[in-house]
């Protein structure tokens, strides 16, 4: 029997459509992530009284009955430390999403009640949740080298005056981390043509940590240096200029200028070869660090009357890359 050319043709084109609808779908399927989930299993962790101090860390689960955009957001009851993240699939699979304690921003978690809550920002009204407590926290300067987060008072800091308030008691900032920070305000006093206010001094031999060696221990390999600082801005208004600075082998060599425009508390990390030369030919060397200095300055006009502040905590080196609250 003879069978038409063009019959042939369409034959082979059904056959080709019936092969590509068995093929496995590359991505989400696009039309179900718009659609109105629907929940196949709530939402489960692996623990509900995790105990970061021991690295331990949580899994979370939920099905749904296909794909769905989902985002799952943890907040400290208490602190208001935040950690999100977000997906699509049709299941958070406990060994994938995991939380080991950090926060996505400032602040940090404390010893608290936590909500988990899973939101679907495509299907709104439809939210899963689940109450945890918070039973250790996270040590977030393991493997950091830390100057101060103002444990303790230091006989050795040097500061001028103004005198440095410490910790922070006539100001309400919050603690970003621990119980203790550093406030520091005023006006210029040295004359009118000069923006210098205050200063604090922290040397290695004198932080929280003592490094008897005289310097802080970091890598040689200087592209892996970070230097982390907590600030607290008063906003746009409040014309504060803060300068960081790095003394190596005893002689001042970089400084970083910060003018914290913000409201409220901020991780600031810059790289220690952002951190400017006072000198271009100083060679990199962060294993002669041996001091960390603040110097308050106002950008204000007029200088002389019109005050500036900054509040500080927690400042840490750390290696690779930044500190996570």
């Amino acid at each position: 029997m003879k069978i038409g050319r063009n019959w042939i043709l369409a034959v082979t084109f059904v056959g080709l459509l019936s092969a590509c609808s068995d093929v496995e779908r590359l991505g989400p399927d696009q039309k179900a992530i718009f659609s109105k989930v629907v929940v196949k299993e709530g939402l489960t962790a692996t623990t509900s009284n995790p105990n970061f101090s021991t690295g331990q860390k949580v899994g979370f689960k939920a099905v749904f009955e296909r794909d769905a955009y989902w985002v799952l957001t943890i907040t400290g009851n208490n602190s208001g430390a935040k950690y999100t993240v977000e997906g699509i699939s049709n299941e958070i699979d406990p060994s994938k999403i995991v939380w080991d304690g950090r926060a996505s921003s400032l602040p940090a978690f404390a010893l608290e009640p936590v909500t988990a809550k899973v939101s679907f920002p495509n299907s709104p009204g439809d939210t899963l949740r689940l109450n945890m407590t918070v039973a250790g926290r996270r040590n977030m300067d393991a493997g950091a080298v830390i100057v101060t987060n103002f444990s303790a008072p230091k006989i050795a800091w040097q500061k001028d005056w103004p005198p440095i308030e410490y910790p922070g008691t006539t100001t309400n900032y919050g603690f970003p981390d621990g119980n203790n920070y550093c406030y520091m305000s005023g006006t210029p006093w040295q004359g009118a043509g000069s923006p210098y206010v205050n200063f604090l001094n922290i040397r290695a031999v004198n932080s929280d940590v003592s490094y008897t060696s005289g310097f802080f221990p970091l890598y040689a390999d200087y592209n892996k240096v970070y230097f982390n600082i907590m600030v607290y801005g008063n906003g746009p208004s409040n014309k504060t200029w803060l300068q960081i600075g790095l003394q190596e082998n005893g002689v001042a060599a970089r400084n970083y200028n910060i003018r914290p425009n913000w409201t409220g508390w901020k991780l600031v990390t810059i790289k220690y070869t952002d951190f400017v030369p006072d000198n271009e030919e100083i060679s990199y060397n962060p294993q002669k660090i041996n001091l960390v200095s603040l110097v308050l300055l106002s950008d204000a006009v007029p200088l002389a009357t019109t005050p500036v502040s900054v509040a500080v905590d927690h400042m840490v080196f750390t290696h690779g890359g930044p500190l996570q609250p």
